[in-house]
C-alpha cells in the first residue's frame, strides 16, 4: 500500500520537504490490509485570503477545489482513495516556501491529514477487501508520531 500527502496552493502544486518526509514515515509504518486499495492520496489544498482576483489561473484553480473540499473519490478499477481537504493552520508562504516546516505546523499538517482519513470509512464496503479499521488506526499512529519523530528535519 501506499500513502501519499500533496499540496495544492496558488502557486505550487505537489510535494513539500516535509510533506516527503511525513509520507516516508508514514508508507515505513503501514502494512497490508486488503486487495481492494493499493493507494490513498490525500490532497491538502491552501487557499488564499480573500475572494479570487480572477487574474491567475492558479488562484481560480484553487477557489474551485476548495469549494469542493472535503470530497473522497474511491476508484474501485484502480485500487486507489482520493481525499481532498482544506488545510488551516499553515499558510500559503510557508507550504509554498523552501526548507521545512515547524514541529507545530507539521503537527497540524498531520491532524488535519488524520481527520481527513476519517472520511473514508463511508465509502468502504463490506464486499471490498480492505480492513479500513486496521488502516486507519496506523496511519492516525504514524500521523500523530510524526512531528515528533522528524525534529531533528523541521525548522
Amino acid at each position: 500500500m501506499d500513502f501519499c500527502i500533496v499540496n495544492a496552493a496558488k502557486l505550487m502544486h505537489g510535494q513539500h520537504a516535509t510533506t516527503m518526509l511525513v509520507n516516508d514515515h508514514v508508507n515505513a509504518r503501514l502494512s497490508n490490509y486488503g486487495s481492494a486499495v493499493k493507494d490513498v492520496c490525500v490532497e491538502l489544498v491552501y487557499p488564499s485570503r480573500g475572494k479570487p482576483a480572477g487574474t491567475s489561473r492558479f488562484e481560480t484553480e484553487i477557489y474551485r477545489l476548495a469549494a469542493s473540499c472535503p470530497r473522497v473519490t474511491f476508484r474501485r478499477e484502480q485500487r486507489r482513495i482520493d481525499v481532498r481537504v482544506l488545510c488551516r493552520g499553515v499558510g500559503v508562504r510557508r507550504i509554498c516556501g523552501d526548507g521545512h516546516l515547524t514541529r507545530a505546523e507539521t503537527a497540524v499538517l498531520a491532524g488535519t491529514v488524520s481527520a481527513a482519513l476519517e472520511l473514508i470509512r463511508p465509502r468502504i464496503k463490506p464486499a471490498d477487501k480492505f480492513d479500513v479499521e486496521a488502516f486507519l488506526t496506523d496511519a492516525r499512529d504514524a500521523l500523530t508520531g510524526s512531528a515528533s519523530a522528524l525534529r531533528r528535519y523541521l525548522a
